[in-house]
């Protein structure tokens, strides 16, 4: 099972959208993808276009030519998106 966050659609979308969109994000063939589910649905409202931000969780179809070394151990999330770190100076710790 693999877990993919952040997955940004138009708020009005078609139906076969996401699995594309799961597709093109791990970088395999549509028909590789196997099952899927949508575990939380949102909607992104900071900005004046209205996004649906999707995680979901997925089985891929076990084929020959898929190279699977590059994903992720089972169980782990895989974390896709925007998330940027700042480079920020550690924190200090203050004394009681």
């Amino acid at each position: 099972m693999i877990r993919l966050t952040e997955l940004k659609l138009p708020l009005e979308h078609a139906a076969d959208a996401l699995p594309a969109l799961i597709a093109r994000t791990l970088g395999i063939a549509s028909a590789e993808l196997g099952s899927f589910t949508v575990f939380k649905r949102s909607i992104d409202a900071r900005k004046a276009d209205l996004v649906q931000v999707y995680i979901v969780d997925l089985e891929i179809a076990p084929t020959l030519g898929t190279d699977v070394s590059s994903l992720p151990p089972e169980g782990a999330a895989l974390r896709l998106g925007a998330a940027r770190r700042r480079n920020l100076p550690p924190r200090r710790r203050q004394r009681c």
